[in-house]
């Protein structure tokens, strides 16, 4: 991210090339933000459900390629569906600011912490 910079479309998870060769935006930077961005979802939604989103999404998207707006709009029912509270829902909606996530540049707008109580023994 460094490189590239940090306000630079290349580090964020919908880089605009412009008239930039496309290949000088590939980097690990989408895979890594992309993993961050997953698992803030997994955090808000459970492990449980999150695999049920994920099973769900891959059935009836089944050879395409992915699309955010189309995951957004899978992630928001599915969060209708598996949560009955309205409030709840709302809240969790809110929690996933998709334009940042997707079109923010730097790093990821929420920092995760992937310690485990193995690692923090360790």
């Amino acid at each position: 991210m460094v490189g590239y910079g940090y306000w630079n479309s290349y580090s964020s998870l919908h880089p605009n090339v412009r008239n930039d060769f496309p290949d000088n935006s590939f980097s690990t930077i989408p895979y890594e933000k992309g993993f961050q961005f997953l698992w803030h979802i997994q955090f808000l939604l459970g492990e449980h459900l999150m695999g049920k989103l994920l099973d769900e999404y891959i059935a009836e998207n089944h050879f395409t390629s992915v699309k955010w707006q189309v995951f957004q709009a899978k992630t928001e029912s599915f969060i209708d569906k598996s949560f009955p509270d309205r409030d709840e829902q709302i809240k969790l909606k809110n929690a996933i600011d998709w334009e940042a996530w997707i079109y923010g540049p730097g790093l990821a707008p929420i920092q995760q912490d992937f310690s485990t109580p193995l690692l923090v023994e360790a």
